[in-house]
């Protein structure tokens, strides 16, 4: 789930917006029925590891979290955002 240097959108969260999101989801996903990290149950046709909150080198993509939440009837909300320039590859 490390997202390419090519991706237009990155999201970016300190650990314990990593953790927020993931109770998030496993709050709702318990809600829904389906059982708290039972990610694959949920057929999002990607891999979302247990562990990804505590893993920081596992980042999620807007499409795969846009996917994440249609599939958990829920809304994104973006409360902070920012563009910063794009790293250009380096010649040589």
């Amino acid at each position: 789930m490390t997202p390419d240097s090519r991706e237009t959108v990155v999201i970016e969260m300190a650990a314990g917006d990593r953790l927020r999101l993931d109770s998030q989801i496993n709050d709702r996903m318990d809600q829904l029925g389906h059982g708290r990290y039972q990610f694959a149950k949920l057929g999002l046709g990607f891999d979302l590891p247990a562990n990804w909150p505590a893993d920081m080198n596992s980042q999620l993509t807007l499409a795969q979290l846009t996917v994440l939440a249609w599939k958990l009837k829920m809304r994104i909300v973006i409360d902070n955002l920012n563009l910063i320039p794009v790293k250009e590859p380096e010649s040589g």
